[in-house]
């Protein structure tokens, strides 16, 4: 018998712990704040509050389901009798209709269901949100589905709201869903303090799931999950953007109407976060009109942005005021992005150039589609940027993507595409393009360093630079699946100077390492050394600083002055141009040890059908505007 009642008690103890444990945390929250032992009075909501006028000094508020001010407003309120002033805030301060005014006891984060939010998928919040935003900085969320408008004309036709600054908004993670309640809503929720002295400071998102209803309702442009302008100090962590129309996160740029009434935001933070857009019919994960200082790290962002869109995370400045610099993308992963552009992309044409700088995107990975767009601004073509804009490209990996990096129209100076690795096997993919393909020698680039990659793609060019190009480098690339060639550099009409390619290796049989095509080459300002590729494979890049002359035809004239050939040991072709007069060929390899201005000597190895002839000749300078004469030696060249 004993043993049987204890049994029964063990057994019921458990049934209660199990109820306990299996109701909603809020709830347990909301029951923890009263105190033991409980108040006597016990009050059903709070117009019953107001009309309270008993002697009581603490009460306890609580609600039904089906009340108008729904069941989270439960809680224990005392009475303040010192307190005259303060008004009624719906939520966590209640003043009576005698007068007196009513506290809530809590520590921590406010509940927004205090204020009257239900959260219930039907209802709809956007006032209820608002009480609580006007009246508390810390706000929790608890799991349930709200409805709420920023936005829309039925609330504030001028579309201007502003969050206080110190609002932080913490969810349950999944289980706290915030979603547009109208289907023309701007966003869940937004900030634009309509002033240009003015930012929302400190605003911080946590842990909260933001959905839209692309699916059903299908893509707009402007109707997003998360409308911010005018922001200082933003933190978004840990939070889940899916099913968007427009964007899951929307960073604005205030009214426009000039740069007077520019309101420039700043450092913006996105961490750890999931951009679902569904079904790539929404506009774009994240747009960026406007930003100083912004971090995305350690996102995920997968089937986002339909054809017409740009891409997953989209700068797009709209006026010559707007300003995109200090950007880190670091550790994301992109895939099945659907956009006209790529995953990343900065359409920066609208602004000057030294309003576009110090940009990183390092250690991402993207999968499929196109990789990272750069457009500048469309200015004179021979108009190089004074100052550098300073973009680091390094440490990617780029899956099946039909480019990795696309550097369109404008012009852009120091670009650094370094330690990455590119794999596509499918034809026309795994490419990265420095210039329009369409309006080729346009702009130029200068300060390009593309260096210690890994390049394995199926294309006829895997670096394909069309544009003017200027102090550019190629180093310790591995590069395997051309077909023409390995790196293009320059295009017919175009002007290349100081360029080097070093230490790459080229696997596979193109016909070309290097494709020099452009008009106006400056061999005496280009290197080419220690790059490996197959024998049959040659090249046609016109450098004096070379070990390997290729198929080049590095125009040479015997009146050339020693003062025309760079400092160091330099090598080139020379191919139909008289050399050595005695000799009836006017093709061989020519090279020259320059030390001084007026301190130089040459050695010419002529060439008899494209072979070595076996002979050699050499000559001296005697000033730097005049050569002595040639004369046969058995000596060598200097090695290069």
């Amino acid at each position: 018998m004993r043993r049987r009642g204890i049994l029964v008690f063990l057994v019921g103890w458990a049934a209660l712990a199990t109820r306990a444990s299996s109701r909603p945390r809020e709830a347990q929250a909301y029951e923890a704040h009263a105190p033991s032992p409980a108040p006597r009075v016990s009050l059903p909501g709070y117009p019953a509050l107001r009309a309270y006028a008993g002697n009581e000094t603490k009460v306890w508020v609580k609600a039904k389901p089906t009340s108008s001010e729904g069941a989270g407003i439960a809680g224990v309120f005392a009475r303040d009798d010192a307190d005259r002033s303060s008004a009624d805030n719906g939520g966590t301060i209640i003043v009576g209709s005698n007068g007196k005014c009513w506290k809530r006891v809590y520590s921590g984060a406010a509940n927004v269901q205090w204020f009257g939010a239900r959260g219930d998928g039907s209802s709809d919040d956007t006032a209820a949100f608002r009480r609580c935003i006007a009246a508390v900085r810390d706000i929790y969320l608890p799991g349930g589905i709200y409805l709420t408008n920023f936005g829309d004309p039925a609330y504030h036709p001028d579309y201007i709201n502003e969050i206080p600054s110190g609002t932080t908004f913490r969810g349950d993670g999944s289980r706290t869903i915030w979603k547009p309640h109208s289907a023309s809503a701007r966003g869940c929720i937004g900030t634009d303090s309509g002033n240009v002295g003015r930012w929302s400071e400190d605003i911080l998102f946590a842990n909260i799931r933001f959905e839209g209803d692309v699916v059903r309702l299908g893509l707009d442009q402007r109707a997003h999950l998360l409308y911010l302008s005018s922001v200082r100090r933003l933190r978004v962590e840990n939070c889940t953007f899916r099913g968007m129309r427009g964007d899951g996160l929307y960073i604005g740029s205030g009214f426009g109407g000039g740069p007077n009434y520019e309101r420039h935001n700043h450092d913006v933070r996105v961490r750890n976060c999931l951009f679902d857009g569904v079904n790539n019919a929404n506009r774009n994960a994240i747009s960026v009109i406007d930003v100083d200082g912004m971090r995305i790290e350690g996102c995920t962002f997968v089937r986002n942005s339909t054809k017409t869109m740009p891409g997953s995370i989209d700068f797009e400045p709209d006026e010559s005021y707007s300003v995109i610099r200090n950007i880190d993308i670091l550790g994301n992963r992109f895939s099945q992005c659907r956009g006209s552009g790529g995953h990343v992309v900065f359409a920066c044409g609208r602004i000057p150039y030294d309003h576009f700088s110090n940009i990183v995107v390092r250690d991402n990975e993207f999968r499929s589609s196109n990789g990272i767009v750069i457009e500048t601004m469309k200015v004179v073509p021979d108009a190089v940027p004074a100052a550098s804009q300073n973009v680091m490209v390094s440490g990617n990996t780029f899956l099946g993507v039909n480019w990795a990096l696309y550097k369109g129209v404008g012009s852009l100076r120091q670009l650094r595409f370094t330690g990455n690795k590119i794999c596509t096997s499918f034809p026309g993919g795994g490419r990265i393009l420095i210039g329009h393909p369409n309006i080729p020698s346009t702009w130029r680039m200068a300060g390009l360093t593309v260096a210690n990659n890994e390049i394995r793609g199926n294309d006829a060019i895997l670096i394909d630079c069309t544009d003017n190009l200027f102090e550019v480098t190629f180093d310790n690339n591995v590069m395997e699946g051309a077909r023409v060639a390995a790196i293009r550099v320059g295009a017919p009409g175009s002007t290349t100077e100081s360029i080097r390619i070093t230490n790459n290796a080229v696997l596979g049989t193109p016909r070309y390492v290097v494709l020099h095509e452009a008009s106006t080459k400056n061999p005496a300002r280009n290197t080419y050394r220690n790059n490996t590729a197959p024998e049959i494979v040659t090249h046609t890049f016109q450098a004096f600083q070379t070990d390997n002359v290729g198929s080049t035809s590095n125009v040479f004239s015997a009146a050339a002055p020693p003062s025309s050939f760079p400092y160091g040991v330099s090598a080139t072709r020379v191919m139909d141009a008289p050399v050595v007069a005695s000799l009836p060929v006017e093709a061989g390899l020519l090279r020259t040890e320059r030390r001084a201005s007026d301190d130089a000597e040459q050695w010419f190895a002529p060439e008899f059908a494209g072979r070595p002839s076996g002979q050699m000749f050499f000559r001296r300078a005697v000033s730097a505007s005049r050569w002595g004469s040639w004369v046969t030696t058995s000596s060598s060249a200097p090695p290069l």
